[in-house]
């Protein structure tokens, strides 16, 4: 028998998922296969070394929530026998008797039995009153297993309602045809179950035995190998989108810079996918989208993935509102995830100050052309020390670093990339399992001068590399942070090892980042020192939102140097932002707008009412109602926190009102470190764009129903 670990490691700080086809062969677990994978979790991961009864209810839950992730199955009495089990956890899986991992999943199948049989019966009998004022929640990591079979029943016959409701949409209110869709879907769904193996079994049960260690430590299977294995090559194809599974609701995760989704503003994060549809929608004809909900995610990417040149249409709910969005599937180049670089003027009468800006999406670098010797190798920091001689010979008063939505990327290069403004200094320590905290270094010399002041953008969405560049920066005094209230909060490393046979992989966590005066990044990021307002947490974007997170804690500091860059402007420059910020209506009604979101925190509380029955929308009356809606003179909230580069860096600030705000800091951040006089400065071509005027680069976006 072939050894089931093959020491090939793979290591990298972030992971994403795209969304490709290819042929491939997978292997299938067995019993026998679990426990040499759980013993290599508990010896590798950086922390988690016993299984307690407290992880064991961790990984009960888990396996739960895999098989009924809408909590639509089991009940309340089956969550109270299948928990008691951790008492018996190790003991079991010890002697490789997975026949408790087989009696949870029978618990399930004879409740999915049960239910299937009413479930079909209603779809096809039961009346649904669409006047009834009733709601359906979809938080459902909050919601509580059905106590009994009659409330279990009620969730389902809310959960139908909407459904059908959604179906009626595509089919132009007609309800026969809606009903008879869904039917079929859950005939599908009842074939699916009939036909998973024990293989499948054991997989589920492994995901959910690696998610009790952290949200990054998983079992990936030979299938989702293969997915991730495309991250890895020089392009990519598909929406660009990363999606991930929220309790049986597909969720947009990230969106890859450069991609269709991220270019056209189409998608946005924490968006749900609600059905999927092939080809473009054409005026007055009704598509036939696929229902997706509480399908499996690599179904539901089988669905969207597909051919460059072919349209992909989407049915998303975003804000309460059901909006339909078409995608045309590209090739993604890496190119354009490049750094790239443009100026900014900023005068008045009597003065004027250049500005920089380098966008970087994210820290990338071509290892195997690196290996080779060859001397042209691409990376993030090579390109970035371009575009820094570009912008020099503009000679700069200024450089805004951009790292918004940068999601990470090679260590390497952050670490040589925060070495071209800080010079050879230590940037961050890692500690492994030892406990032992090693120092990194960077190699490479400064590339601007130790007077140039900096300004640092980020989002929650800037994670693992580019929070290290950030803290260290920060921690340096050398550069003000700018964005968002906080990063995502990332500060682990993990590595990956492929598993012999075509039994997939394992991720796992090896390490902890820590800034240079000992903070650690996970958890809570790192603190901009001017913060914008954002929907951030009301969208629990950040790993402190995800289950099972590490802890936050500290190493000792080290002594490093003090350019004292921002702490002694840090106040004024506070109280300058605060003060325009209220006199700009664009923030004014941002704030207006996260004031009214906290006031009704309904986001995924969705009314099964219907206020218009069967008032079908078609492509000409939704053309209609957006051209309404951008005449009028709110702004979204997706709509301040967007930007808009193409492949030129030609920000269009109209759409970037942080951006905005952060040249008009950088303005005063010039004036205080030459020790002039604050006051207005304008930015050379910008002119406010009216309300009133149409932004022909919006995407034609349907709203169907609020």
């Amino acid at each position: 028998m072939r050894p089931l670990f093959q020491y090939k490691p793979f290591f990298s700080i972030t992971f994403f998922f795209f969304l490709l086809s290819s042929p491939f062969s997978y292997g299938q677990l067995t019993c026998a296969n679990l426990i040499p994978i759980e013993r290599f979790f508990l010896t590798y991961h950086y922390s988690v070394h016993d299984i307690d009864e407290r992880f064991a209810e961790n990984v009960l839950d888990n396996y739960m929530r895999s098989l009924d992730p809408l909590k639509l199955f089991f009940l309340e009495k089956d969550r109270e026998k299948i928990l008691s089990y951790k008492k018996v956890f190790t003991k079991e899986l010890a002697k490789n008797d997975c026949r408790m991992i087989e009696d949870i999943y029978a618990s399930f199948s004879s409740n999915f039995e049960e239910v299937m049989k009413d479930v079909l019966l209603d779809i096809s009998n039961k009346k649904f009153d669409y006047t009834v004022d009733e709601y359906i929640s979809f938080d459902r990591k909050n919601l509580s297993y059905p106590k009994d079979k009659k409330e279990r029943s009620e969730a389902w016959r809310k959960f139908l309602k909407y459904r059908l409701m959604v179906l009626e949409e595509n089919l132009e209110g007609d309800e026969q045809k809606a009903r008879a869709k869904l039917k079929k879907n859950y005939e599908l769904i009842i074939k699916d179950h009939k036909e998973e193996v024990q293989g499948d079994i054991y997989e589920t049960f492994l995901s959910s035995f690696s998610m009790g260690f952290d949200p990054h430590t998983s079992y990936l299977s030979a299938k989702v190998v293969e997915d991730f294995n495309i991250s890895t090559r020089l392009s990519l194809q598909g929406i660009g989108a990363s999606l991930r599974s929220d309790d049986g609701i597909t969720t947009v995760e990230s969106l890859i810079p450069g991609g269709p989704a991220h270019k056209g503003k189409l998608l946005k994060i924490k968006d749900q996918i609600i059905g999927v549809a092939e080809g473009a929608q054409k005026e007055k004809v009704p598509m036939d989208f696929v229902d997706i909900i509480d399908m499996n995610l690599r179904k539901v990417v089988s669905y969207i993935r597909g051919a460059a040149g072919t349209t992909v249409t989407l049915k998303i709910r975003r804000d309460k509102e059901t909006q339909i969005v078409s995608i045309v599937r590209e090739k993604i180049n890496l190119k354009d995830q490049e750094a790239k670089s443009t100026s900014f003027v900023l005068k008045n009468e009597k003065e004027s100050f250049r500005v920089g800006l380098i966008d970087l999406p994210s820290f990338y670098i071509d290892f195997q052309a690196r290996s080779k010797g060859d001397n042209n190798y691409k990376s993030s920091t090579r390109d970035v020390i371009a575009e820094l001689k570009k912008l020099t010979k503009e000679k700069i008063d200024l450089l805004i670093l951009d790292l918004r939505s940068n999601g990470g990327g090679a260590l390497d290069e952050a670490i040589t990339l925060t070495g071209l403004f800080t010079g050879q200094t230590p940037v961050v320590q890692i500690k492994t399992q030892t406990g032992e905290a090693q120092t990194k270094v960077s190699e490479i010399g400064a590339v601007v001068g130790k007077d140039l002041p900096i300004i640092l953008m980020n989002n929650r969405q800037s994670a693992s590399a580019s929070e290290i560049i950030a803290g260290a920066l920060q921690d340096y005094d050398r550069a003000l942070l700018v964005g968002e209230d906080h990063t995502y909060g990332k500060g682990t490393v993990q590595n990956f090892l492929p598993l012999e046979g075509e039994m997939g992989a394992v991720k796992y966590t090896i390490s902890k980042f820590y800034r240079p005066l000992g903070s650690s990044t996970q958890l809570k990021g790192v603190y901009s020192h001017i913060s914008f307002p954002g929907l951030s947490d009301r969208y629990e974007i950040g790993e402190k939102h995800y289950p099972n997170p590490l802890s936050w804690d500290a190493v000792k500091p080290l002594k490093i140097l003090n350019f004292n860059m921002v702490k002694p402007h840090l106040s004024t420059l506070l109280a300058e932002s605060n003060n325009r910020r209220k006199k700009l209506g664009v923030f004014k009604k941002l704030e207006d707008l996260l004031a009214e979101y906290d006031k009704k925190n309904t986001f995924d509380r969705v009314s099964l009412k219907k206020e218009k029955p069967d008032k079908k929308l078609d492509s000409k009356q939704g053309d209609k109602t957006l051209a309404k809606d951008e005449k009028k003179k709110d702004v979204s909230v997706s709509e301040l926190e967007e930007d808009e580069f193409s492949e030129e860096l030609k920000p269009n600030l109209n759409n970037d009102s942080y951006l905005l705000e952060t040249l008009y800091i950088a303005g005063d951040y010039i004036r205080l470190l030459k020790k002039k006089k604050l006051g207005t400065l304008n930015v050379v071509g910008f002119v406010p764009e009216k309300t009133e005027v149409k932004d022909d680069k919006k995407p034609a976006v349907k709203k169907m129903k609020k």
